[in-house]
């Protein structure tokens, strides 16, 4: 195919791997859905076997944990999986061990929290701020008391940066990408609409099965291993990312 085409023609050192699904409530309605991306994955493994890859990093997900009590979540917490989504991600995480075993393919794992900036189109903040700015309300399922850890996008890509340097030797290099606090979906919304200078008054919709209900991630290895912090703060990162759907229009 082409992208076995791209791979023989260019002989990657290092790739990156963070095409997924990013639709929670989809993987939990179609199942099935999921094991295009498990595939995919898959697919981009195997090609990096055949060319002599020298370093793979995989973007993997804080939501692999599930619906955990003692947060900040480390890396080696057991998992508990309650979505699609989380289930193949998990999964390509344990590939990508037998890969390594198996085929001596180094790797590294970024447990991202959840991602957020400017050019952002999808997910619940691009649809907050959508909205609000159309003088419209979101829809929230469920009382919005959902929690996350949020990331701002220049800190992500910076930790997957340092990430190709991981030593091909080291035992577990699996890294939570967070900040460790947890900012409900209720607070996020009503900073948004503050920003935009509207009145938060979300809709209530009944709570979806398979959702997560709160989650924050410890980043202490990230910082001893890779030299990764978070540097931009929630409040400078929502009014950065406010600012540019602003000035899209």
């Amino acid at each position: 195919g082409r992208l076995a085409d791209v791979f023989e023609i260019l002989r990657p050192d290092t790739v990156y791997h963070l095409a997924a699904n990013s639709n929670v409530p989809l993987s939990i309605e179609n199942p099935l859905f999921d094991f295009e991306s498990l595939e995919g994955a898959l697919k981009v493994l195997e090609l990096c076997r055949r060319t002599g890859v020298r370093m793979f990093v995989f973007a993997s997900s804080g939501f692999i944990y599930g619906n955990v009590a003692a947060r900040p979540i480390r890396e080696d917490q057991p998992f508990y999986p309650i979505s699609p989504y989380a289930i193949s991600k998990h999964a390509i995480e344990d590939y990508l061990k037998f890969y390594r075993d198996v085929y001596g393919l180094p790797f590294a794992v970024l447990r991202f929290a959840t991602v957020y900036g400017p050019r952002q189109i999808k997910g619940a903040m691009a649809d907050y701020i959508r909205k609000l700015s159309a003088g419209q309300q979101a829809e929230f399922y469920g009382e919005g008391d959902k929690t996350r850890d949020y990331v701002y996008i220049d800190d992500a890509v910076e930790a997957l940066s340092l990430a190709a340097s991981v030593p091909p030797d080291c035992p577990a290099p699996v890294f939570n990408i967070g900040s460790g606090t947890e900012t409900s979906l209720l607070e996020i919304y009503k900073t948004v609409a503050s920003l935009l200078g509207r009145d938060p008054s979300p809709v209530r919709m009944p709570s979806r099965p398979g959702e997560l209900n709160g989650y924050s991630l410890d980043a202490s290895l990230a910082k001893a291993v890779l030299g990764w912090t978070p540097r931009r703060g929630l409040k400078e990162g929502l009014a950065l990312t406010v600012d540019w759907h602003r000035r899209r229009k």
